[in-house]
């Protein structure tokens, strides 16, 4: 289209230069600056003008629509046929609205299924909460009656029994524990998931919690070599659910135990810091790939690698144990290096 709003400038310019010339003619005006007076003033007054109605009035309605739009309306559009710059503008200004609204009803149409789906995954993820909770308290009875008569069979109650009858006897104890301690990992989580996990605090030593913790881990440590340090001062007093925070601290010295190379070191420290209590379970172990940091927390998730399918656990250890931090009103990250060593740590409030 070119520069039609210059041309027509220019055109009006001469147009109103050689009317003014010839009104100066006729009045009889010779003196130079007047007449070049007599050829700007009206002409400024002409191109003020068409300014006016030529350019702001359309980028006015522009701004208008840009504004219907900003505030909700994608229909709005220019309602202008100029055949210039300005018409120009309103054209790529419309198409531009267009796209975002064919851009913006893909995207409300993609929200709504996400929605759809999302809402599918939560009735999901509640009915598998519900299931193993009903499952898990189902088989727990069994199971306990079941851990009962082993004892029992065991302790000579029920008669003598052979030497292999006897091994055989201690196999089922050892896996009974195990299925009696999954049942419960997953009556912990399903209390997680749901927000229902109960708390019964009380005023507990934070050092006798440590030292109930590493005498049930010390005979595993040692069969393996490993030496584990605590540093933790007996003034700490914890207002929490002592059996969840030792389950925690179980479970944390638990891995770093199974996780460290023979023969290791494993530490485990405490101090009050601004108010709350810091807590620091460090090894000497195989250490967590940095990619993975961010998963170990997730129920069932394995680990890749040389962590993967090398402790027998269930993998619901570290997402209950974030789930008793985080009801307790604390937090847990994890620091770790690969063929260094990996550190958890805990803030709890000491209230």
């Amino acid at each position: 289209m070119g520069f039609t709003i210059y041309r027509k400038l220019v055109i009006w310019f001469v147009f109103v230069s050689l009317l003014s010339l010839g009104l100066a003619t006729a009045i009889g005006v010779h003196s130079v600056d007047t007449a070049v007076v007599a050829i700007l003033f009206p002409l400024v007054l002409v191109i003020a003008c068409v300014l006016a109605r030529s350019i702001s009035a359309p980028i006015s309605e522009l701004a208008h629509t840009a504004g219907a739009i900003a505030d909700g309306d994608p229909t709005k559009r220019v309602n202008t046929r100029r055949d210039d710059e300005i018409g120009e503008l309103a054209v790529a200004f419309n198409r531009m609205a267009d796209v975002l609204k064919e851009n913006s009803d893909a995207i409300e149409e993609k929200t709504l299924e996400l929605e759809r789906v999302n809402a599918e995954l939560k009735e999901l993820d509640r009915l598998k909460s519900e299931f193993i909770s009903i499952a898990s308290h189902e088989l727990r009875t069994p199971l306990t009656t079941l851990k009962g008569y082993l004892e029992l069979a065991l302790d000579g109650t029920l008669g003598e029994f052979t030497d292999l009858q006897t091994s055989k006897l201690k196999i089922m104890d050892r896996n009974t524990d195990r299925l009696i301690c999954l049942i419960n990992d997953l009556l912990n989580l399903s209390d997680i998931q749901s927000r229902q996990m109960h708390l019964v605090k009380e005023n507990s030593s934070l050092i006798y919690l440590v030292d109930e913790a590493v005498r049930l881990i010390k005979p595993l440590a040692d069969s393996k070599g490993h030496e584990i340090v605590v540093n933790v001062p007996d003034n700490i007093i914890l207002s929490c659910d002592w059996a969840r925070i030792a389950y925690a601290l179980r479970h944390l010295l638990d891995d770093a135990t199974r996780f460290t190379p023979e023969p290791g070191t494993i530490e485990i420290t405490a101090e009050y810091q601004v108010g709350d209590v810091y807590i620091r379970v460090s090894d000497t172990g195989i250490g967590i790939p940095e990619s993975e940091l961010g998963n170990i927390f997730i129920p069932f998730y394995e680990l890749k690698g040389s962590m993967q399918h090398t402790t027998g656990t269930s993998g619901l250890g570290l997402s209950i144990v974030k789930g008793i931090v985080e009801a307790h009103g604390g937090m847990i990250w994890v620091e770790s290096e690969v063929g260094t060593g990996t550190v958890f740590h805990i803030v709890l409030p000491k209230g």
